[in-house]
């Protein structure tokens, strides 16, 4: 299972860099680009992917459960992880150096990538 997880994390990690470099190619032809653009994207996609990362985690370890603990064990692992995301948001809102649209795009950008596996027709591991 730990094999498969790495496959899957290192395809998302490539998806998620081509997301960002596409996104920083559209906003620099349109004239968009900042460095605080950049600075939140890569704040966003860092959190992002290692918050997938902590899903895969709290999945493998809740299939190890019975199902009435595993669901409170889900549970409080899906609450960390939206406090983390709400923690992520809000530096960028503070922070005048990260782009708050930037960290968005970012933290989405592991979602996407998961979509776009799943939508190419491809293996997942592919």
């Amino acid at each position: 299972m730990e094999d498969y997880t790495g496959k899957l994390m290192q395809n998302v990690i490539k998806r998620v860099i081509a997301i960002n470099f596409l996104t920083v190619l559209i906003t620099f032809a349109l004239g968009k680009f900042s460095q605080g653009l950049l600075f939140g994207l890569l704040f966003g996609s860092t959190i992002s992917v290692l918050n997938f990362r902590l899903l895969a985690l709290s999945v493998t370890k809740a299939l190890e459960m019975s199902p009435g603990k595993a669901q409170i064990y889900a549970s409080s692992r899906y609450l960390v992880r939206m406090l983390i995301i709400g923690a992520v948001v809000f530096v960028s809102i503070k922070a005048p150096y990260i782009n708050t649209i930037g960290t968005i795009i970012g933290l989405l950008s592991a979602k996407l990538a998961v979509i776009q596996m799943g939508t190419s027709g491809k293996d997942i591991m592919e």
